[in-house]
């Protein structure tokens, strides 16, 4: 279960960002301008349980007015499965769908609003379950440039999937960032705007962050170790933990904390602060394999130990 720290990550830079804002579907569909730019007899609600498309994310970003001012709205849209056979189909077959989620044709549409007038800007098609993240960012140069950015999601068991950045405002839309990952979120830090991916990584228990900067109409990633965004996560990190400890509770911590503690340690170990991270380990040790522990935090422990071993051992030499 990788995603604990992906999303406590993701709520606290999404505070971070200027004029972008989640919005409802049903907000988009009850709006006329939008309404009839969106597929017809689109909805709100559940993909897997109606015929109809079905609006699952919105998104919104309002420029700045040295930036012309426009309101850009992103949206998900899940069409329908075919139906099993020829013809209508059954009660039957709509319960069958219902109970066993297939790959959709998923769309995403970008739109532009200025005063009363909408201008579809970017639609990007591709078979998937729907998708996991949506998000817009406004890029402070010259100009209208806007990033949108989604996670596809193919898989019904884990929050794994393809992520697809494009850069919007130009001539034509640009394929900034094509990856996979965990999470993504838009960022600004230190007057750079850019993207923060959570890569999976199959040799631990937590993801670890990649940045990204803007370097013409790409994407690229920033070297590892003490980045503004690995300092910042380390401070929240911080702060879960001693509040966790101030309630000086008993038993075995819940895997949110002992995932937080395995991701400031690992932190810690990739910025070359070896002594803090053998004592962060520790900690994870400690937190882990309290009484009541399970498998899953049982596997956080495991790693600790290994990872703290192996530092000490290369220390020692």
């Amino acid at each position: 279960m990788k995603s604990w720290t992906i999303a406590i990550a993701c709520a606290l830079a999404a505070a971070t960002l200027v004029g972008a804002e989640d919005v409802l579907p049903e907000r988009l569909l009850a709006a006329p301008a939008f309404k009839k730019l969106l597929p017809r007899g689109a909805v709100a609600g559940s993909p897997f349980t109606t015929q109809s498309p079905v609006v699952t994310h919105v998104s919104a970003l309002r420029l700045p007015a040295s930036q012309g001012g426009a309101v850009w709205v992103a949206a998900v849209v899940v069409h329908p499965a075919p139906p099993a056979h020829p013809g209508p189909a059954t009660a039957g077959a709509q319960r069958t769908a219902a109970r066993k989620p297939e790959l959709r044709d998923v769309e995403v549409l970008v739109f532009r609003q200025q005063g009363e007038r909408v201008t579809p800007e970017l639609a990007r098609r591709r078979r998937a379950y729907g998708a996991h993240a949506l998000s817009l960012a406004g890029l402070p140069e010259p100009g209208e440039n806007v990033a949108i950015g989604v996670q596809w999601a193919e898989s019904t068991t884990t929050h794994q999937g393809p992520v697809e950045v494009h850069r919007l405002g130009g001539a034509r839309p640009a394929l900034a960032f094509a990856g996979q990952a965990e999470g993504f979120y838009f960022e600004s830090e230190d007057g750079a705007p850019g993207m923060v991916l959570y890569p999976n990584d199959a040799s631990s228990q937590v993801c670890l962050p990649t940045t990204y900067r803007w370097q013409g109409q790409r994407l690229l990633p920033t070297p590892a170790g003490n980045s503004p965004v690995a300092n910042r996560l380390l401070r929240e990190y911080d702060e879960v933990l001693r509040s966790y400890a101030a309630e000086r509770p008993s038993g075995a911590a819940p895997l949110m904390v002992v995932d937080v503690a395995l991701s400031r340690a690992r932190l810690l170990e990739q910025s070359g602060r070896r002594p803090e991270a053998v004592k962060a380990y520790r900690t994870v040790i400690a937190l882990a394999s309290a009484p009541g522990a399970d498998g899953e935090l049982a596997a956080r422990a495991s790693e600790a130990r290994s990872r703290g071993a192996r530092l000490e051992s290369t220390s020692a030499r």
